[in-house]
């Protein structure tokens, strides 16, 4: 080199010029992957469901867990001589899953919308039980073998090995060769994964020895036997995969024997591709249904499910700018692309086959393909929505959700918030999946379910599904699309689901307590009904709507099919009354149509004998009691009816009822119930003219004569009792001529028709009394024994009528003292024998009054004229006079023929 010349040095162009991440940061990347996302309650449930889920994701049919004792003692990597897990399955393992395994955040599934997981790093989760990993896997018998250790590189100088234990980055692919093939057997694809599990002697890496690792639990065989070891998980998994088949779970000492392994548990289900794993949704496809079973050494499940694919509210969801993107890289330049997201749900109904033991409970579970929650006895409240314990009716739920960071929970569904306007789309988007796609399905698969279940079973799990939280504060959602229906049958009901803007539903109550004759011609019979009017059962368990009001037809059709036995079992007529005042609704209204045609109904039916078991006589306490059920009954049936119409009339007159029934003449407007007035009705205002008919015909009836005194009596009582109520303002017209009063001869007791004339006539020559009314009968004590006594001592006929409100139309006095002179006053003849006359004697000067001239002619035994006393005596002033008074009085009135009373 000359002197003088500028020299120009050497640079190394080789120099660095990137960011260089230490392996350490990714250390701390793993354990809080563990800490926050992937964090495991200490039951093994993360890390089963992410290896489920990576088997799946594979494609692989299946997948065998194997718990081993101890490892190989003479191997190379000390990770393979101790207790291990082993994991394999036969999907394929290709380059870039062998790529993504290396990484610590990051993954081969994001863009992969039918992969259930979102950034590939679920099988991160095996680091719960192990510091380091080793695995061997293939895809066309192209094998690759691999230790996942994440503290290589760790040291000072930095190179690519593990500073404190080297021996773990050897891999021992002949051991694990010979491993793959006893479990997974000869074939071209397959994965083993060897997880070590962690001792203490692996969490050396503190100061000074101190412990420290990516976790700091130390797992042993039997407690990892006892995670895996339960069927009811890993079945609740396999229902929800695409692809998986069976899971095994086995129990060995050492690998060098694993062909004679110990079974713990084995699930495999029948039908393959349940749940779809789709890669667009670009259009909406017909909802899909699956079904299938599951069964393990122990216990057995049938499968039912329906799953959604496509909606045109969803996709534009995903178009809106404010969608979630992804960063992307590509030659040094950035871009971003959307999230993935598919319009795709799914209800999975899972119904263990227990034939010698009774289900106990429900479980509702939310899921992102598999369930977010797989314990057997789940903790969390938003999955579990019934208390019950195994065996129970799993129902998962899944949706194509953004679970929340952890898998715990679905923000927006699960953890709904206050009900305020969230901005979030994750939130916008998890709601929409679930109210738009998700429970719309649920009532399909629910009818799915209890298909060919007994009424009792499938009961129970709907009454269950009806009372949990999800049905009560989504059930907008529920019924959207279709409803859930117990349609009535001729065995009971069956459960089925119908278009929510199609159908017209009509309900019956307790249809399972329905006469058998209604549950076998009812049914047969909707095939006359409207196309989209269906009949449920009001109180088996539904999703649905408002209900449809009853129309005439539909109740005339109800009410054919109830048959005339129905009225002579009191649990029947029970049912029938429960129904028709279900029909009429809650207040019976004299203007709707179907009380019309319920109350012509019932007409034809008593027309028809249908009261006959009400009023027959019953010889013991059992057959009496059952009468009075019958009575009660059927005031519970007549108990739909306007109360306006119905008339309490006496028991005795049923048969006269049943025979204006008969004739057509009751019906709306007037129903006489011959039950007596044990229970008050409102009063009657029945309907005048249908009123004034039925006198008519009893009136017609009773003039011809020539029935029986029974007939004859019924007629009277319930023509007595229909003129009572009658309004007193209404002219009688052609009433007043025809015999429709009931008189009792006395002293005989001989009942005789009268028309109002007659009463007239017979009023006017004090022949006739009436009972006196209630506020009255205390003055009068027996006041057929005065009238009988007043026959008696004037021998001659004398009547009374036992209503005062029929007495009253023509002014008919009671038997007062003063009536009863004035009868003894206009006497024609007396009976000769005193002591025929003695007793009303006794009664005209009992309480304190005396009514001398009657008095005067009954102890002579001859007429007033006969005696010749002024008329001015005849009503001489009452006096309050002692018994000696009285008895000086009368025995100055005594003739002087000396005879003595």
């Amino acid at each position: 080199m000359n002197e003088g010349t500028n020299v120009i040095p050497t640079v190394d162009v080789r120099r660095k010029t990137g960011i260089v991440r230490s392996p350490l940061d990714e250390i701390k990347a793993i354990q809080t992957l563990l800490a926050d996302v992937y964090k495991d309650a200490g039951d093994g449930r993360t890390l089963f469901r992410e290896l489920v889920q990576n088997a799946d994701d594979a494609g692989a049919r299946r997948l065998k867990l194997t718990v081993l004792e101890r490892g190989w003692p003479d191997a190379h990597n000390s990770l393979l001589r101790g207790p291990a897990l082993l994991v394999a399955n036969d999907g394929p393992f290709p380059a870039k899953d062998q790529e993504a395994l290396h990484k610590a955040i990051g993954g081969s599934k994001e863009d992969d919308a039918r992969q259930i997981g979102t950034f590939g790093i679920g099988l991160k989760s095996v680091f719960h039980i192990c510091e380091a990993f080793l695995y061997i896997g293939a895809e066309n018998s192209a094998w690759r073998a691999g230790v996942l250790n994440p503290w290589a590189g760790t040291g000072e100088s930095g190179e690519g090995v593990d500073p404190l234990h080297a021996d773990w980055d050897k891999v021992d692919e002949r051991l694990l060769q010979a491993a793959a093939a006893e479990l997974i057997g000869n074939t071209d694809n397959g994965l083993l994964l060897w997880i070590p599990l962690r001792d203490p002697q692996h969490l050396d890496r503190g100061a000074e020895g101190g412990h420290y690792g990516l976790g700091d639990r130390c797992v042993e065989p039997p407690e990892l036997r006892d995670w895996f070891g339960n069927p009811t998980p890993a079945a609740l998994l396999l229902a929800q995969c695409g692809h998986l088949e069976s899971i095994k779970v086995y129990r060995n000492a050492g690998p060098e024997s694993l062909h004679r392994r110990t079974r713990l548990v084995r699930v495999a289900r029948h039908t393959a591709g349940w749940i779809g794993r789709h890669e667009d949704d670009s259009h909406e496809r017909p909802n899909r249904t699956f079904e299938g079973a599951i069964a393990s050494d122990e216990r057995s499940w049938s499968v039912v499910g329906i799953e959604a694919l496509g909606s045109d509210s969803l996709r534009q969801l995903r178009s809106k700018p404010d969608w979630p993107h992804s960063p992307q890289w590509h030659d040094g330049r950035y871009s971003t692309a959307p999230r993935k997201a598919l319009a795709h749900a799914a209800v999975t109904v899972l119904r263990p086959d227990s034939p010698n033991a009774e289900l106990l409970g429900t479980r509702l579970r939310w899921a992102v393909f598999l369930p977010l929650d797989d314990d057997p006895e789940p903790r969390s409240s938003e999955i579990v929505k019934s208390a019950g314990t195994s065996p129970a009716w799993e129902i998962v739920l899944h949706g194509y959700f953004w679970p929340s960071q952890d898998r715990r929970s679905i923000p927006g569904v699960t953890d709904p918030g206050d009900g305020t306007v969230d901005t979030d789309m994750r939130i916008t988007w998890n709601r929409a999946v679930c109210d738009y796609l998700l429970l719309p399905l649920l009532p399909s698969a629910l009818a799915r379910a209890v298909d060919g279940l007994e009424e009792c079973a499938a009961r129970r799990l709907l009454e269950t599904v009806a009372k949990s939280d999800i049905a009560l504060h989504r059930s907008n959602a529920v019924k959207h699309r279709h409803w859930l229906l117990p349609l009535v049958a001729v065995d009971g009901v069956r459960w089925e689901t119908r278009d929510a803007e199609e159908c017209r539903v009509l309900s019956i109550p307790r249809w399972s307590q329905a006469p058998e004759p209604i549950r076998r011609q009812f049914p047969a019979s909707r095939h006359e009904c409207r196309d989209d009017m269906v009949f449920i059962d009001e109180d088996a368990p539904r999703f649905a709507g408002e209900l449809a009001d009853w129309t005439v037809d539909y109740l005339e059709g109800l009410l054919n099919s109830i048959p005339n036995d129905a009225f002579a079992d009191p649990q029947d007529l029970k049912w029938v009354g429960q129904v028709v005042r279900h029909v009429r609704g809650e207040y019976a209204n004299r203007t709707d149509c179907r009380a019309v045609a319920l109350a012509r109904w019932i007409a034809e039916r008593i027309g028809q004998g249908a009261l006959t078991q009400t009023t027959r006589q019953v010889s013991d306490e059992p057959q009496r009691i059952a009468r009075e059920e019958l009575r009660c009954a059927w005031r519970g049936l007549l108990a739909a009816l306007p109360n306006e119409w119905l008339l309490d009339v006496p028991l005795e007159s049923q048969r006269a009822v049943a025979e204006l029934a008969a004739e057509g003449v009751l019906g709306e407007g007037l129903i006489p119930v011959p039950f007596g007035s044990e229970r008050e009705l409102l009063p009657s205002q029945p309907d005048p003219e249908r009123l004034d008919s039925a006198l008519r015909v009893l009136g017609r009836r009773l003039a011809v004569g020539g029935e029986s005194d029974r007939l004859r009596h019924s007629r009277l009582l319930l023509a007595e009792t229909l003129l009572s109520i009658r309004d007193d303002n209404r002219p009688l017209n052609d009433l007043e001529s025809l015999p429709l009063l009931r008189a009792t001869n006395m002293p005989e007791g001989r009942e005789e028709a009268w028309s109002v004339q007659e009463l007239r006539r017979q009023t006017e020559s004090y022949r006739v009394f009436a009972n006196p009314p209630r506020d009255q009968s205390e003055r009068l004590s027996d006041p057929k024994q005065a009238v009988a006594q007043l026959a008696a001592a004037i021998e001659d006929d004398v009547w009374i009528v036992i209503s005062p409100e029929v007495a009253a139309l023509v002014g008919t006095p009671s038997p007062t003292p003063e009536a009863l002179s004035k009868a003894v006053i206009g006497a024609r003849t007396f009976h000769p024998e005193p002591a025929q006359r003695k007793h009303l004697v006794d009664r005209l000067g009992r309480d304190g009054g005396l009514y001398v001239c009657a008095i005067r002619a009954l102890l002579a035994g001859r007429t007033t004229a006969q005696v010749g006393q002024d008329t001015e005596l005849f009503f001489a002033p009452r006096q309050s006079v002692h018994e000696q008074q009285t008895l000086h009085i009368l025995r100055k009135c005594t003739p002087s023929t000396g005879q003595e009373l």
